[in-house]
């Protein structure tokens, strides 16, 4: 194939969904949220496809829109989750005023979480974490937390969460690091 296998491995890797919108300006309708003729999941049937992260042990980094939380924490998170632990990452938490602090949000988000009557994350300390999927603000730090606890369990990690919550940017986060060390 003639490929130069150095300077590929110097190109920055992204989803195909992002990949699209960089290059393209568009995205494949059964990428956009809401926009594919394919008929939507039902709650039932997204917890039926998520169904087997419970039966198994695993870490789940559920990701949420701290700006529209109610909107894009997922109802069924302890349907999903079972007995497994439990990281909430919080999205951009970049876009906080500066005198708003940590430790009001993280309780904050556990109190709406309380409210929601989500209540897996309890079998984890240190559960809430505030992120910034787009500056990489606590994402080292929570993912260490995730790696840590999944070595421990000898166990994958899931990455869940609604549509715009920031799971691409995440992945594409996560890959450009490895590719960076």
């Amino acid at each position: 194939l003639d490929l130069d296998l150095e300077l590929i491995g110097q190109k920055k890797v992204i989803c195909k969904r992002c990949h699209g919108l960089q290059n393209f300006g568009e995205v494949e309708e059964q990428l956009r949220p809401g926009w594919t003729e394919e008929p939507q999941l039902s709650q039932d049937q997204f917890r039926d496809l998520l169904e087997p992260i419970r039966k198994k042990d695993a870490v789940i980094i559920a990701l949420v829109d701290i700006f529209d939380f109610a909107g894009s924490v997922l109802p069924e998170l302890d349907s999903i989750a079972g007995d497994n632990p439990v990281l909430l990452a919080a999205n951009k938490a970049d876009l906080f005023p500066s005198d708003m602090g940590q430790h009001r949000a993280e309780n904050w988000v556990r109190r709406e979480l309380e409210y929601l009557g989500i209540t897996c994350l309890a079998n984890v300390g240190g559960a809430v974490r505030l992120v910034s999927c787009k500056t990489g603000f606590g994402i080292n730090s929570m993912l260490e937390k995730a790696r840590n606890i999944a070595e421990d369990m000898d166990c994958d990690i899931y990455l869940v969460g609604s549509a715009n919550a920031g799971k691409s940017t995440l992945v594409n986060r996560i890959i450009e690091a490895q590719n960076k060390g």
